[in-house]
């Protein structure tokens, strides 16, 4: 008998978690303040970023679903990015990444970004003792998406249901940093972030119940302050790795301001 309801509430967990609808937002994280340095010289960014994951409703099949009560957690959010130089002082660059790995249903990310570096030598020429300062942007979408065929925890399915969730971003900030060798560079900075989402929920008649389409439409912001190191692990500069410690507040819709800290992790690639 207890085995039974061992595995029964293991079941339940698993069938609520899988009816959750969520996307994973990034956080509005400081960058290293050294842009390229050479027009057309190009990089490659790709780790894990510091994310808060919002969740608009645990249970997506619930008929009618409520979006009253959204839920937010740390996430971490895999990500590539390439990054050209425009300019000797400024890149650009598009990114994407793998939100929904760490969740329920599957979805994408695509955004972009701007840096200009404001102050010190870029990163190709930067030595020992140089002060840098620069300021950055990223514009973004994010969309993830789940369906199942039951009204709640438990049930024969039948019930079919579909959600899709989309959300943009809007980040920016400036950042400070200090090469304590020819090799290494610590870094600071400040961001702040702003975040829309939008979607619905689709259900199917069964039963007596007609379904319906259920949509919602929420928002937040974040502020983070940013410490890391950027460290040229390969002796001609093309390969580098970087650690961020992020804290950070967000605050969504009418829940409570959250803080938090997060650990977040990259590895460049360079090319010429």
């Amino acid at each position: 008998m207890f085995q039974r309801m061992i595995i029964l509430i293991l079941m339940s967990l698993l069938l609520v978690h899988c009816a959750e609808l969520q996307v994973e937002m990034p956080l509005p994280v400081a960058e290293i303040p050294e842009v390229n340095g050479e027009t057309w010289s190009t990089h490659i960014d790709t780790g894990m970023l510091p994310a808060e994951k919002v969740q608009v409703t645990s249970n997506a099949g619930a008929r009618p679903p409520s979006f009253n009560n959204p839920e937010t957690s740390g996430s971490p959010f895999p990500f590539g990015r390439i990054d050209t130089g425009i300019f000797s002082f400024m890149q650009l660059g598009l990114g994407v990444g793998l939100n929904g790995l760490f969740g329920s249903g599957g979805g994408s990310s695509t955004s972009a970004h701007a840096k200009i570096q404001l102050l010190g030598d870029p990163r190709k020429t930067a030595k020992k003792n140089n002060f840098s300062l620069a300021a950055f942007g990223n514009w973004g979408v994010t969309s993830q998406s789940n369906s199942g065929d039951q009204e709640s925890t438990f049930g024969g399915g039948g019930s079919n249901w579909t959600g899709k969730i989309n959300s943009k971003h809007t980040i920016y900030g400036a950042s400070l940093g200090y090469r304590a060798s020819d090799r290494g560079l610590i870094f600071l900075g400040y961001g702040e972030g702003t975040y829309k989402a939008d979607g619905e929920i689709v259900q199917a008649p069964a039963g007596a119940d007609p379904g319906g389409t259920y949509s919602f439409d929420q928002e937040g912001k974040s502020q983070a302050a940013t410490v890391g190191v950027h460290y040229q692990i390969c002796q001609n500069g093309k390969c580098s790795v970087q650690v961020r410690y992020v804290g950070y507040n967000f605050d969504w819709e009418s829940l409570a301001r959250k803080e938090e800290t997060m650990w977040g992790a990259n590895l460049y690639l360079e090319f010429q």
